[in-house]
C-alpha cells in the first residue's frame, strides 16, 4: 500500500472525479440494498460499481507521479470500469424492461466481450501504447486495438438505448 501511495501526488483536478465515482457507487449500493434479490437492482448496482472503478482509476491516473504509473493505473483499474460499463448498462436495460429472457445471450455476450477487451487492454502494448501529460494529469493514448473496443462500446450502448 505504501508503494502505491508513493506513486501518487496530490492533484486538485482529480478530486471531483473521485467524488463522482464514490457517489455513483453509493447510489448503486443504496439501490441494491433496497432489494438484494432483484436482478434489476443488481444490474443497476453494477453500473455504479463500474463507475467507481472508472472514476477511481482516473483519479489515480491523474494523480500519478510518473507516466509508467499512470499507464499502469489506467490499464488495471480504470479500464476495468470502462470496459464493463456499457455491458452493465445493457444488462440493466434488459432487466428493467423485462427483456432479459429474450436478450440473455446478447447480455452475456456483451459482458464476456467487455471482459475480453479488459484482458487485452491489460496485456497488449497495442491497446495503450503510452500516456499524454496534460496540466490536469496524465491521460492514456488509445492504440489501434482499442478502435475495436470503441466500436464494441458504442454498439452495446446503442443496443441498451434502443431497449430504453
Amino acid at each position: 500500500m505504501q508503494n502505491i501511495i508513493r506513486l501518487l501526488r496530490f492533484n486538485a483536478y482529480a478530486v471531483p472525479v473521485l467524488v463522482v465515482g464514490c457517489l455513483m457507487f453509493l447510489i448503486g449500493l443504496f439501490i441494491l440494498l433496497q432489494n438484494r434479490r432483484s436482478r434489476v437492482n443488481f444490474s443497476f448496482f453494477l453500473i455504479g460499481f463500474c463507475g467507481l472503478f472508472w472514476f477511481f482509476g482516473i483519479f489515480l491516473t491523474y494523480s500519478a507521479r510518473t507516466a509508467a504509473a499512470a499507464l499502469s493505473f489506467y490499464r488495471t483499474v480504470t479500464f476495468l470500469g470502462v470496459s464493463m460499463i456499457a455491458p452493465s448498462v445493457y444488462y440493466f436495460s434488459a432487466t428493467w424492461l423485462n427483456l432479459f429472457k429474450q436478450q440473455k445471450l446478447a447480455v452475456r455476450m456483451s459482458l464476456f466481450l467487455g471482459a475480453a477487451f479488459y484482458i487485452i487492454g491489460l496485456t497488449s502494448e497495442r491497446s495503450f501504447p503510452g500516456v499524454f501529460e496534460y496540466y490536469w494529469g496524465f491521460y492514456p493514448i488509445y492504440g489501434p486495438l482499442n478502435y475495436f473496443f470503441m466500436g464494441f462500446f458504442f454498439v452495446v450502448l446503442v443496443g441498451a438505448f434502443s431497449n430504453f
